[in-house]
């Protein structure tokens, strides 16, 4: 199957070798570029700079190249990006395995983090792809990413915006020459731009497994990585996950909003804070934010973020 472009792996450990066609790339930083007045306030502690040192892509997306991308056709070189609109809104979710018992949780996730604007089907009825893990390559006992990729690509439907594969089985990529697997790795999700990506639901905890498939159902839309702040985008690993990692960069959100055609300033700004509050009111229904976890550590990030909002808006009626 042809691929249009390919979206980075998500926290992958090593430098990908793959040579793939992404979006235009800008090295400019993506804070340069202009963003309303309520993103553009927003203290740089909510999404700190990060340890340059641990950047494995040094590339960065900038909002006027997403914007670009959203003006060209979707291609095998991979230089537009797939529209959402109304007739286009549903992201299939085929399970592989067994992954199905963690679906509900994350569906009530993604619903609350996209705004409802995604409608998730959990679909297995054909046509779908090979169940059984004995369909795909594999090399030391982890599935290659890309022998799945390729099965979804001819089951996206005109109505689709994308299909999702979840499953429990451990995800690798191999970047050696001659695909012999002597230099796979493991991976935790790929997408790619024919609007299929991959998750393995074999981390942890259902909170990785959504803060992985969140990133890579972004990648769907036309992101690419983040490495100059604390970003869900950023691919560099962080154990323990930080707070910052774990919701968009100013710079990000704002691409959400035009992802879904809410640029107005104020429909914008109401979109945002809605984001907010959506994933606060289903944090504790999707995970255990009890104690001193990178769950609650998160939670406490959208109660800070949430009400620093409140305090900006009182000053500015103020």
């Amino acid at each position: 199957a042809k691929r249009k472009h390919t979206a980075d792996a998500a926290i992958s450990t090593a430098s990908a070798k793959r040579k793939h066609t992404d979006a235009a790339i800008s090295t400019a930083s993506p804070n340069t570029q202009p963003l309303p007045p309520f993103l553009a306030c927003v203290p740089s502690r909510f999404h700190p700079a990060v340890d340059q040192d641990l950047v494995i892509h040094p590339e960065e997306q900038t909002v006027a190249d997403f914007v670009d991308m959203g003006q060209r056709e979707p291609n095998e070189e991979g230089t537009g990006r797939w529209l959402y609109n109304e007739k286009r809104r549903r992201i299939r979710i085929l399970t592989l395995g067994r992954a199905s018992k963690s679906v509900s949780k994350l569906v009530t996730f993604l619903e609350a983090f996209f705004c409802g604007r995604f409608t998730f089907a959990v679909d297995n009825s054909a046509p779908r792809p090979p169940v059984t893990k004995k369909s795909y390559r594999t090399w030391n006992k982890a599935v290659e990413i890309w022998s799945i990729l390729d099965e979804l690509i001819p089951l996206v439907s005109k109505t689709d915006f994308g299909v999702l594969a979840l499953t429990d089985w451990p995800l690798c990529e191999d970047y050696s020459d001659n695909g012999d697997g002597s230099d796979a790795i493991e991976v935790l999700g790929r997408a790619c731009g024919d609007r299929v990506c991959v998750v393995s639901s074999s981390v942890p905890s259902i909170f990785e497994l959504c803060c992985t498939t969140v990133h890579e159902i972004l990648h769907l839309c036309g992101f690419d990585h983040t490495t100059s702040v604390q970003c869900l985008m950023n691919p560099s690993p962080y154990e323990p996950l930080l707070a910052g990692t774990v919701f968009l960069a100013p710079f990000n959100i704002w691409k959400l909003c035009i992802l879904f055609n809410v640029v107005e300033p104020e429909s914008a700004e109401e979109f945002v804070i809605k984001h907010y509050e959506n994933l606060l009111d289903v944090w504790d229904v999707c995970f255990d934010s009890s104690g001193t976890t990178e769950e609650s550590d998160a939670r406490k990030w959208l109660v800070r973020r949430l009400k620093w909002k409140q305090g900006s808006s009182k000053k500015k009626s103020g």
